[in-house]
């Protein structure tokens, strides 16, 4: 889970090199653009309270309006992906960040 700009709290899965999933949580209360990366038509679920919304933005984002406290969960239309949120092998060799090693 990060914490991103405008005080959202974000998790999403990835398998087989794609996006299967991404929720949000607003810990502020405002509208957020999350660019997703899921192939296809998306769907919001699990939001809490009535005033929350959707809208498609194009190049494959959606806009969510969020009060605060409520969460989304974005998926392909239809799918019910697993939820659990695992490690994911690296693809390939990076630069090390963070702490120095010891």
């Amino acid at each position: 889970m990060i914490r991103t700009q405008g005080a959202f709290l974000l998790s999403a899965v990835r398998e087989g090199g794609a996006t299967r999933w991404v929720r949000l949580v607003s810990e502020a209360g405002a509208p957020c653009v999350v660019r997703h990366g899921i192939a296809g038509t998306v769907e919001g679920a699990g939001r809490a309270g009535a005033s929350s919304t959707d809208e498609e933005v194009g190049d494959g984002a959606v806009r969510i309006a969020l009060r605060r406290g409520e969460s989304a969960l974005i998926t392909a239309e239809g799918d019910r992906p697993d939820l659990r949120i695992a490690p994911v092998a690296p693809n390939e060799e990076a630069p090390r960040w963070g702490l120095p090693a010891a």
